[in-house]
């Protein structure tokens, strides 16, 4: 990687969308810039050399209630959203998510978006070992030290995603508007993740140069109940162990949706 990292600002999403199709690994998008220096603090010089900021675009970071819809702009902070008593009233465990993210100072500074497109916590990955995540054979974590990995299914890869905000997300059944060179899309976040058995190397399912530009779910009505709860080592700081968001229809008396 070449330094200094260059800084581009397009003035639109619509041509740092196709800027970014231009580049490939060469460009990234930047949010709050967390995932970006941690790349670099572990060495990975595959890092991007091109970075485009999402906010100085501008109109990308905000929280909208209309009626039974809710949309939240691509580079609201985690720290907005856990403090925001809209997003409260029409869907507590969001805010219970964003609020068990990191620290205070992570939650001020990382972005709805970033967070759902973090790069897997994986160690292994994460310090250069060859495993199915970054092309090798097999995954260390299968025979080796495997604390924080899946107990459930796995393979090729037994790493799991970390993103207290996808759980939550997941669960309000959240759909992502995506801006792509060819125009824009909606995705369901269920369709946004890479299933690893059929290909254990890419974590998403965005093509070159799509950027999330919105994340909308229907609020939910006084006869749900919701919450997010968090297993980690430490009170703050770390990521879970095991994380549950459920729904609850106290009408029906039944558990509407619910994730672990």
């Amino acid at each position: 990687m070449s330094y200094p990292i260059s800084i581009e600002r397009p003035k639109t999403l619509a041509s740092a969308s196709k800027r970014l199709a231009a580049l490939r690994e060469k460009g990234a998008l930047l949010g709050g810039g967390l995932e970006i220096l941690d790349r670099l603090r572990h060495g990975d010089f595959a890092a991007p050399e091109v970075l485009i900021p999402l906010k100085a675009i501008g109109g990308t970071s905000y929280i909208q209630i209309r009626g039974e819809e809710v949309r939240i702009g691509a580079s609201t902070t985690i720290a907005e959203i856990a403090e925001s008593s809209g997003i409260r009233r029409v869907a507590r465990l969001l805010t219970e998510a964003a609020a068990a993210v990191g620290s205070p100072q992570i939650r001020a500074q990382g972005t709805i978006a970033g967070n759902l497109l973090q790069r897997n916590r994986c160690w292994y990955l994460r310090n250069g070992f060859s495993c199915a995540r970054n092309g090798g054979e097999e995954c260390p974590a299968k025979t080796g030290d495997n604390r924080y990995h899946a107990i459930f299914g796995g393979g090729p890869t037994w790493s799991v995603f970390q993103s207290d905000i996808a759980m939550a997300l997941y669960v309000l059944q959240a759909r992502l508007v995506i801006i792509s060179p060819e125009g824009e899309r909606d995705l369901p976040i269920s369709d946004l993740y890479m299933d690893p058995t059929i290909d254990p190397t890419r974590e998403h399912k965005l093509k070159p140069g799509e950027i999330i530009r919105e994340i909308r779910f229907n609020g939910l009505t006084d006869r749900f109940v919701s919450t997010f709860m968090k297993v980690r080592e430490r009170g703050a700081f770390d990521f879970s162990i095991v994380s549950v968001a459920l729904v609850y229809n106290k009408f029906h008396g039944r558990f509407k949706q619910m994730q672990i």
